[in-house]
């Protein structure tokens, strides 16, 4: 052990983190309790490094001195200048989070799905238009965010990632969502606004434990009858979307607590929004439409009085 920034070490990290400040030119602080320092930083326990942050450090490679840190948990390369990550990355068995937000990846790096332990992936901000069929062994994935790329399709294999609570593929150029998104059986938050979406796959109904589906701006005109088996959706998210037609099944959502229509166009308010209207359902409009109850104007106006929901 050696003490390197004040913090008990193993020898041989220490070397590596030594090696590590000299190819980014920075020193590497320990991050104590501060995981979002805008510095380099390390974490460590029982002597080994478990955290590494180099964020913006100009990177357009890394040291593959790197791939030797066996007990590294956590790797923050977000707002850098990569491309992709070498075959190496692979040997990272016990890695859990990888963030790669802004950068400049064109493609999901192939061996990033060898990473068995991966629960956190993140990569908005980039330019990928495909994820590979591989994504789908990453079965201990929780967390899946794609935001802000280029992205056209997603691949069947989506549906392998069992565990997955959070999933985001706002602002992208999704035109269709494939079948097998119904298998996230564990997902609670999906998010898909701003993009081209013409429908959604019917096994969507299939989300038993979703808690807030996000698709304002999407593009869509219709939702599947089968939103309504969503008996755990507490937020509905549509605003932005011209001529929807809400199907009459929304009055079975049982836990629905905020519907955003803020800015949507839509058909002749339904009984099914009476109903949910009723059971005291936040409703949030803008463009309220012919025939629409105006008792329901009256309920927003009051609830925009009323603090934001948290």
């Amino acid at each position: 052990m050696i003490n390197f920034r004040d913090v008990m070490i193993n020898n041989t990290e220490a070397k590596i983190l030594k090696k590590i400040e000299s190819f980014i030119n920075k020193k590497i602080l320990h991050l104590k309790d501060d995981s979002y320092s805008a510095e380099p930083g390390f974490s460590c326990q029982d002597g080994n490094i478990t955290e590494l942050n180099l964020k913006r450090c100009e990177l357009s490679e890394l040291p593959n001195i790197i791939f030797n840190l066996e007990h590294l948990k956590i790797l923050d390369l977000n707002n850098n200048n990569l491309y992709s990550l070498p075959k190496s990355i692979q040997s990272l068995k016990n890695l859990e989070i990888l963030n790669l937000v802004t950068n400049k990846f064109k493609i999901l790096s192939e061996p990033i799905c060898n990473l068995k332990n991966l629960k956190r992936l993140l990569l908005y901000d980039n330019e990928i238009d495909s994820l590979t069929d591989s994504i789908g062994d990453l079965t201990n994935l929780e967390r899946l965010s794609v935001r802000s790329n280029r992205l056209k399709s997603l691949p069947d294999s989506i549906g392998n990632l069992a565990k997955l609570k959070s999933l985001d593929l706002s602002d992208n150029l999704l035109e269709k969502l494939p079948e097998s998104i119904g298998k996230l059986k564990a997902l609670e938050t999906f998010w898909a606004i701003v993009n081209l979406l013409e429908s959604l796959p019917d096994s969507i109904g299939n989300l038993k434990k979703l808690r807030e589906l996000h698709l304002g701006a999407s593009g869509l005109s219709s939702l599947p009858n089968s939103i309504g088996n969503l008996s755990s959706l507490q937020i509905l998210e549509l605003s932005s979307l011209k001529g929807l037609k809400l199907p009459d099944s929304i009055r079975y959502l049982s836990a629905l607590q905020h519907l955003d229509l803020y800015n949507t166009e839509f058909d002749t308010a339904s009984a099914a929004l009476r109903i949910l209207e009723n059971r005291g359902v936040f409703i949030l409009t803008h463009f309220l439409q012919k025939g629409f109850l105006s008792r329901l104007e009256k309920s927003v106006q009051a609830h925009r009085r009323r603090p934001a929901l948290k």
